[in-house]
C-alpha cells in the first residue's frame, strides 16, 4: 500500500503499534497470525491507526526481539 507506514514501540511486555495507511482489520487479523509464532502476543485493543499489543516479556531483549520480529512482518502487511 502506498504510504502505509508501521511504527512500534515496546516495553515491559506492552506495546504499541501506530499505523497509517494499513486498514484496523487488516492490523487486527495480522496480529492475529503474529500471535501464532510470538509466545503469548494478544491484541488488547486495536483502532484505527493505532493498536496495543501484550505479550511475554522477561527482559528488554525479549522486548527488542518482538519489536524486530513484528517490524520486519509488517513490511510485509504495508506493501
Amino acid at each position: 500500500m502506498a504510504g502505509a507506514q508501521t511504527k512500534l514501540a515496546f516495553s515491559q511486555g506492552e506495546g504499541t503499534i501506530t499505523f497509517s495507511g494499513v486498514k484496523a482489520d487488516d492490523v487486527k487479523w495480522f496480529l492475529d497470525q503474529e500471535s501464532e509464532v510470538i509466545d503469548g502476543l494478544q491484541a488488547k485493543s486495536v483502532e484505527e491507526g493505532k493498536a496495543v499489543v501484550s505479550y511475554y516479556s522477561f527482559s528488554e531483549l525479549d522486548d527488542q526481539i518482538v519489536a524486530d520480529w513484528l517490524l520486519e512482518d509488517a513490511a510485509a502487511l504495508v506493501k
